[in-house]
């Protein structure tokens, strides 16, 4: 027998592999390149649809306003106001209201996106929340965007925004304002929604024309049981239906990770342009819902805490200022008070502005940092803001690094040794100072 020497089977087995192997790494290619060409293919398809819907959006916040909001630094959290607008009929008193077109805001959420930790907070206001409206007497919240509107220049995401501003103590980069109308038609575009309807819901008011009948449990809802989800006021009222809100916003994050959707996003660009006002540029929106739909896991709702209390003829609701404060650190600031408090910090004047140093301290003072003295530099001919850091927690510090970048636009940062009697950080405030 000759072993040196291939046999007819051997020989055909060996074809056999060969001829296997290269048509499996065959498949595998063209495999691989259906599939890269289906991915490219959607995200052209989602590249095209945001640019449209981009475009189509236009925007009535005058430019005399435009100081309103101010753009995020590098690093900084990005907070948007979402003002979902009611029709205007809906508890408008005059009919010169309804003519003029004037909306109260039905739903106001502060969405803050931490570009560092992709953490996302949803802060809802009760629309009913008894604040002070600047220029205005204190009255429901929700009145701010409608009394903008009546302005003679109309400002009302512009006065909707100065509020919340002075309510919450925060920074307010952009805003987005949609409205009730075509909100059934945009669910039926995403094909319906999955929720877990958390009780029972049965409503009648034949004023408004709101028939509500929904029955608790996992539903997937059409567009008009979706309307019906998120208008219901069962016993708890608006701070009840600010949770079915929360619920049903994920809900619709979560039905956007579907593939199939983006076979939608043409239309639905189209349809939402219609019901859409925001001064956001294509790039922010862009990175603001990718993070929304992809780590909407981090996301943390919650709302401005506080009672309900009948005044006069009318039922109000009364924030609790240091509920309201532990909400906002948590979902918009992104702060830990205890931390921060043991900064202790020294604030300077460097200008020939009196008043600088403790307009700058109050400021640091909001975020939780001790100041422990306040006084003029030794010169006041700094041309722009100084921080001498000394230690300290690194987190803490660099919380207050990054507010500091966006209170002044050139401030400068250097490092010294810690001493037992001198300050964590020393500001010295510049003419850079806002």
């Amino acid at each position: 027998m000759n072993t040196g020497s291939s046999s007819p089977i051997t020989n055909l087995i060996a074809n056999l592999k060969q001829r296997f192997n290269l048509g499996y790494h065959v498949r595998w290619r063209r495999f691989a390149l259906i599939l890269g060409s289906a991915v490219g293919l959607f995200a052209l398809i989602a590249l095209v649809s945001l640019i449209s819907f981009v475009r189509g959006i236009h925007t009535q916040f005058p430019t005399a306003d435009a100081g309103v909001v101010q753009k995020p630094v590098a690093g900084q959290r990005t907070n948007i106001l979402i003002l979902g607008l009611d029709k205007p009929e809906n508890g408008l008193k005059t009919e010169v209201d309804v003519r003029k077109g004037i909306n109260r805001s039905d739903v106001m959420i502060v969405a803050s996106f931490d570009p560092k930790t992709k953490g996302i907070g949803f802060l809802s206001i009760p629309r009913d929340s008894l604040v002070p409206i600047p220029g205005y007497h204190s009255t429901k919240i929700n009145a701010a965007h409608a009394l903008g509107q009546a302005e003679k220049v109309p400002r009302g995401p512009a006065l909707a925004i100065e509020t919340v501003k002075a309510f919450l103590g925060i920074h307010i980069n952009y805003y987005v304002r949609t409205n009730v109308d075509g909100f059934s038609k945009i669910v039926d575009l995403l094909g319906g929604v999955a929720i877990d309807v958390p009780k029972d819901m049965n409503y009648d008011d034949p004023v408004q024309n709101l028939h509500i009948h929904l029955k608790k449990g996992r539903q997937h809802l059409n567009g008009e049981e979706a309307m019906e989800f998120v208008r219901y006021r069962g016993a708890m009222g608006d701070i009840g239906r600010i949770e079915d809100q929360q619920l049903f916003v994920k809900a619709v994050l979560k039905r956007l990770l579907n593939p199939f959707i983006i076979f939608r996003l043409p239309v639905l660009s189209r349809e939402l342009t219609k019901l859409t006002d925001t001064n956001m540029g294509f790039g922010t929106m862009l990175r603001v819902a990718t993070m929304a739909v992809f780590h909407r896991s981090k996301i943390q709702t919650g709302m401005v805490p506080g009672t309900g209390q009948d005044i006069g003829d009318g039922n109000y609701w009364i924030p609790d200022t240091d509920g309201t404060r532990a909400a906002v650190d948590k979902l918009i600031r992104g702060i830990d008070r205890q931390a921060n408090a043991k900064i202790k910090v020294e604030v300077l004047n460097g200008t020939k502005t009196p008043g600088m140093a403790t307009k700058m301290a109050s400021k640091v003072e909001e975020l939780g940092y001790t100041v422990v003295r306040i006084d003029n530099a030794d010169r006041s001919d700094y041309a722009n803001t100084r921080v001498v850091r000394r230690g300290g927690d690194g987190k803490s510090y660099d919380q207050l690094a990054l507010a500091l970048k966006g209170w002044a636009s050139q401030v400068k940062f250097s490092s010294s040794k810690a001493s037992a009697d001198v300050p964590t950080v020393t500001i010295i405030v510049g003419p850079d100072f806002k």
